[in-house]
């Protein structure tokens, strides 16, 4: 039970996230493309909850008072949050369609390493089965598309919010991402594949390109067109983003320029493994991870304010779902099938209107043939320009404006 002192605290911060949110509501709605979407701030949450049916962004207020943030921070985040949201209402089926998008990789991969434990010998072990090295492989390729993903909306948010650029304002969201472990000395401790993937954003926060274990070169230094590796990614990404593209132009990019490279580090681990019966001993050992394919844990941090690659796929399915009810119900009422009991209109009138619709059906057909000959009628006997309007035998604008006299 809370104090009355945190009760009155937590409702004075809730009304002034209101009234501050209030004023945003116009960069918020340029932001998202959404004029419709609420904010509502909610004192028991800890992190954002999207509920697209209902047009919600509940934030999470506790957290805002916990972290001690200003208006400034917690725009940050309600703008990191729904960097993509325009691109999922727009694309949402391309999202959810990643899966058979990404398949061939998928297969790819898969085969890969059933060609090593085959080499081993351990194709009936248990722990080596097609299914979960397919399931393993989805997993990794899923993790570094959602990580393309944030460094995306990391860019998006720079790019159409520049106050964040300015120093003490990026050194706040530098400090937020530490708290959240994206940190240059987490990329030591993971496997090359998940390293290089996590780079990104790393390089984007601290402006250093680390070293990941194992390989002689930086990889990010290495030449695309005469750019170096990074610069190249980044400004691709930020042109992309400039141009209003998402994930139809992003996913090939990925795959053309960024998934060899981590194709390549991952296939290099594979080799390198060293293989062991499950029963009795682990499976294989390589640094960062007791078992590679067991179902990796994605680099989500629970510290992290914003959705994790599952509540964005959950978010994805509830907007599919509402697209494909307001087509329904669009169709519906284009085929004279909507219930309007609810609106206090009976069935009995419902029926009645059909009836009478359909009987003056090739009434209202003529009238719109007839409309739409004679202004076209009109249109061509155009022969000169007065007064900035265009006169002919008949002038269309007038006509309109004075159609029941002509009737």
């Amino acid at each position: 039970m809370l104090d009355f002192d945190e009760q009155t605290l937590i409702e004075e911060s809730k009304k002034h996230c209101e009234e501050f949110l209030q004023k945003e509501q116009r960069s918020l709605a340029t932001f998202t493309g959404d004029s419709s979407l609420m904010y509502i701030p909610d004192s028991k949450l800890q992190k954002f909850i999207l509920d697209p049916s209902k047009g919600v962004l509940y934030l999470p207020l506790e957290s805002f008072l916990d972290r001690k943030l200003d208006s400034n921070q917690i725009m940050w985040h309600i703008y990191y949050e729904l960097a993509l949201y325009p691109d999922w209402k727009k694309q949402t089926k391309k999202y959810l369609n990643r899966k058979k998008d990404w398949q061939k990789e998928i297969d790819h991969m898969t085969s890969y390493i059933m060609t090593r434990i085959k080499k081993e010998g351990l194709e009936n072990d248990p722990a080596y089965q097609p299914k979960i090295i397919s399931n393993y492989v989805r997993k990794e390729i899923f993790d570094l598309l959602h990580l393309l993903d944030k460094q995306t909306s990391f860019l998006r948010v720079l790019q159409m919010c520049p106050i964040y650029r300015d120093e003490e304002n990026f050194g706040k969201i530098v400090s937020y991402m530490k708290q959240t472990g994206k940190t240059i000395e987490s990329i030591s401790q993971m496997p090359r594949h998940r390293a290089f993937a996590n780079s990104f954003l790393i390089i984007e926060l601290y402006k250093i390109k680390p070293k990941i274990e194992g390989c002689v070169e930086n990889l990010f230094d290495r030449k695309i067109f005469n750019q170096p590796f990074f610069e190249f990614i980044h400004y691709q990404l930020v042109k992309q983003i400039n141009n209003d593209k998402g994930i139809i132009e992003r996913d090939p990019f990925i795959r053309s320029f960024i998934f060899p490279t981590f194709e390549q580090l991952w296939k290099q681990e594979i080799d390198e493994m060293v293989f062991y019966k499950s029963k009795g001993q682990k499976e294989e050992q390589v640094k960062g991870s007791e078992n590679p394919f067991e179902q990796s844990k994605s680099d989500e941090i629970p510290n992290s304010l914003e959705s994790t690659q599952e509540e964005v796929e959950k978010i994805l399915e509830e907007m599919l779902d509402q697209q494909d009810q307001i087509s329904t119900s669009i169709q519906n009422t284009m085929q004279g099938k909507v219930d309007l009991e609810p609106y206090g209109i009976s069935q009995a009138d419902q029926q009645l209107f059909q009836f009478y619709s359909n009987k003056m059906k090739s009434e209202r057909e003529q009238m719109r043939q007839f409309w739409k000959k004679l202004i076209g009628d009109a249109k061509k006997e155009i022969s000169v320009k007065k007064d900035g309007q265009i006169k002919g035998k008949l002038d269309v604008d007038s006509f309109i404006n004075f159609y029941p006299d002509f009737v």
